[in-house]
């Protein structure tokens, strides 16, 4: 007898997107289930498959995931004594996935199958079958809504949903990167694997059915082994079926792997000696499969264009990663396909680019959507989709999208045009990043209110005596607002010469499509150490600008190791400009720039974007530090949310053990002016999260102020957002 069970929305597939999706459609109220075929939650991120996460920080500065992802992962982060790498990714993970979806009360049906869609008619989806293996239960799971975030698609491809699979011709889209015909030579699964030193020499005798790799062995050469652990390349996908192959692929992984070690154990001295396997990876992790067509297909000219799109939800920056068919089958070529040459490494670049919500749900199955590496794009674009950090917005913003259709008792298709700019404001609110889109939230008291601070920090970048050779075109991303007189370069010249210095408008932190120079000096320089003065004289319109120097292997400029917010330094190898991340140029600028003042914290915006954004506090007046809104009348407040500094300049892989970002308050207080003295609302210590919400008993006030006493470790501290509401029943968060 199958149990039948009923909710608002049926999450299919517990990875990250899955997740995502589950929690946000949760936390608005929704009843969800949420059904995963393996026995923990993370996907290819899971402590079974132990891929890190990757997303836009990759490769564009300030362009880390936020909302339901980053509460996860820094979570994770406060608790695991494991750096977040391939092969590494343990089971603190896993737990912190079920710990969240636990606490927000999402139903979980972990070990269960779904593989059938019951259809109420040929576009409407009633249930799911499913299959519980460790308890031998069935259900019949039925929902108004479904969300397939498990990659390959099943139910999607039970109900009928359109969906292509393979390379599609060049001339279907008009993509570059696309080959000249179609055919199957999509991306494969990978295993990965573990090894430990053991102090002592370690034999490795393989068993006869691996795949045996010579010394000399061509395919090993074209491929980077001088990192461990793991290999993402030992990949097989063309010419077998990703979906129906899946177990075949598998077991010639694990040849391919074993050979690989017995290669480095056994093929010459690779300084292994002493290691030994300590988990190879039984569960392939996928990267392609079925991608399902929404009403729009985003392709590789959407994302190389940066095209901006009203309906946008989420948003990518990895590159365009496509790898070789056949993977390690393919013994003579290189594991990437498009990285064969720098003309093609040039052409893959990918700044932050948005996605729009109509690839997000099926154009023919009226109530399914979809989230993670399966929504609406061409093969090209899936290959700076697929990452798991943009996998896991998509999730949240699908989830969300469900809360709109249930209240206006539409389908998800329905809810563009007429609704998606209330779906953008609740992912707003919610933590989440649109480029483009800005807060416009009527309800939030703190966004017309005028703000003021204890202090603010000029724009300073530390002194250091590292240096960089203008080999090649180097410059530098920076804020500009106001009246400027000129840029102080320390520069080293190794013989007289002249520096070419050209400054240029930018539409946002990662925009290089301006080709006209807005300033251009030529300046000789003498031999040895000098400080060069760029002069501008120029009034600046608030925003991100960027100059860079032309390429001159005479002269030497200084480096500086720090992240600052809306600042990073751009080099150009070829013919593209890339970022050199976690890095400045040292620069001094006359007058002094302030643009990290308190105002940012109501930008609407809650990164570095077309601004800083943010509001950071002068590191050498200490705490206590405050910030003051004043709201143009009193109102009555019942719930706060502040965003702090989440790490957002890091990689996933560079966020360390144990790591809490060090600008987050520990210790705050957040207090109410009653017309005639400030009264505390409450005190929150022993704080490491970076996106707070914290709901209480009404107070009428015209003024609120946040003081914070303490950090996590660094001298200043720092908000990107912060918000007010009166709010009904109050709030799904923290009750102080």
């Amino acid at each position: 007898m199958k149990e039948e069970k009923n909710y608002e929305l049926v999450v299919i597939g517990g990875g990250l997107a899955g997740v995502s999706g589950a929690i946000a459609a949760k936390r608005l109220g929704l009843s969800v289930a949420i059904i995963q075929d393996r026995p923990v939650f993370g996907g290819n991120a899971s402590s079974e498959i132990r891929v890190n996460i990757g997303g836009a920080r990759a490769y564009n500065p300030w362009a880390r995931e936020t909302g339901i992802i980053n509460e996860i992962f820094l979570e994770e982060r406060r608790r695991n004594f494991q750096p977040h790498i391939n092969s590494y990714t343990n089971s603190n993970l896993d737990l912190v996935l079920y710990d969240v979806l636990r606490s927000e009360e999402v139903d979980m049906f972990l070990n269960t199958s779904a593989r059938k869609a019951i259809m109420k008619s040929s576009d409407l989806i009633e249930g799911v079958y499913c299959t519980q293996f460790s308890s031998e239960k069935e259900f019949i799971i039925k929902g108004n809504y479904f969300l397939d975030a498990s990659g390959d698609g099943a139910i999607a491809c039970s109900a009928g949903a359109k969906f292509k699979i393979g390379r599609e011709g060049r001339g279907e889209f008009g993509e570059s990167l696309a080959p000249e015909e179609s055919d199957m030579g999509i991306m494969g699964n990978s295993l990965l694997f573990l090894i430990r030193d053991v102090g002592k020499p370690v034999k490795f005798e393989p068993p006869d059915w691996i795949v045996k790799y010579p010394k000399d062995s061509i395919t090993l050469r074209l491929r980077n082994h001088s990192y461990l652990p793991g290999y993402w390349w030992i990949e097989i996908g063309y010419p077998f079926d990703t979906i129906n192959e899946n177990e075949r692929i598998k077991h010639k992984l694990i040849a391919h792997l074993l050979g690989v070690w017995d290669h480095l154990k056994n093929e010459g001295d690779h300084k292994f000696k002493n290691f030994s396997l300590e988990w190879v990876g039984m569960v392939p992790g996928k990267r392609e499969s079925r991608r399902f067509m929404g009403d729009y297909i985003l392709k590789e000219q959407d994302i190389k264009m940066r095209r901006f799109f009203p309906d946008a939800v989420a948003y990518g920056g990895w590159w365009i990663d496509l790898h070789t068919p056949g993977g390690i089958l393919a013994k003579d070529a290189p594991p990437t396909e498009n990285w064969k040459s720098a003309k093609e490494r040039d052409e893959s670049r990918a700044y932050v680019y948005p996605i729009p919500y109509r690839c997000l749900y099926s154009r023919n199955i009226k109530n399914l959507l979809l989230a993670g590496r399966n929504i609406s794009v061409t093969h090209v674009a899936l290959g700076s989709t697929r990452v798991m950090g943009t996998c896991a917005i998509l999730g949240q913003a699908a989830g969300t999208s469900v809360y709109f259709c249930k209240k206006y008792k539409i389908y998800p298709g329905d809810l563009y045009p007429s609704h998606i700019k209330e779906v953008q404001q609740q992912l707003l609110k919610d933590g989440c990043f649109i480029p483009g889109i800005k807060n416009e939230d009527k309800k939030d008291f703190f966004k017309d209110s005028k703000i003021k601070a204890s202090s603010h920090t000029p724009l300073r970048i530390p002194k250091s005596s590292r240096e960089v050779n203008l080999d090649i075109p180097r410059g530098q991303k920076l804020p500009l607002k106001g009246r400027v007189e000129k840029i102080i370069l320390p520069i080293r010249a190794v013989r007289d010469t002249h520096l070419k210095f050209h400054l240029r408008s930018s539409f946002d932190l990662w925009d290089f499509t301006e080709e006209r120079d807005l300033i251009f000096q030529k300046v000789d320089v003498s031999s040895g150490e000098q400080n060069v003065e760029i002069k501008l004289s120029t009034d600046f319109k608030k925003g991100i600008y960027w100059f860079f120097l032309d390429k001159n292997d005479k002269l030497y400029l200084k480096i500086a190791e720090v992240s600052i917010p809306g600042l990073c330094s751009i080099f150009m190898p070829r013919r593209r400009w890339f970022f050199s991340l976690g890095e400045q140029i040292y620069f001094e600028i006359s007058p002094a720039l302030y643009p990290f003042g308190p105002e940012n914290i109501a930008s609407g915006v809650s990164r570095p974007e077309k601004w800083t954004n943010v509001w950071i506090s002068d590191g050498k007046k200490g705490f206590p530090q405050w910030v003051e809104f004043e709201m143009e009348e009193e109102k009555e407040i019942n719930f706060i949310q502040i965003t702090f500094e989440g790490g957002l300049d890091r990689r996933y892989a560079e966020l360390p053990p144990f790591f809490i970002p060090p600008e987050i308050p520990s210790h705050y207080k957040i207090y109410y002016w009653n017309g005639s003295k400030w009264k505390e609302i409450f005190e929150k210590e022993n704080n490491s999260k970076y996106f707070v919400r914290h709901s209480f008993p009404p107070v009428r006030a015209s003024k609120v102020k946040i003081e914070i006493l303490s950090v996590n470790g660094a001298n200043f501290t720092s908000i990107y957002e912060a918000r007010a509401y009166n709010i009904e029943g109050g709030s799904f968060d923290e009750k102080d």
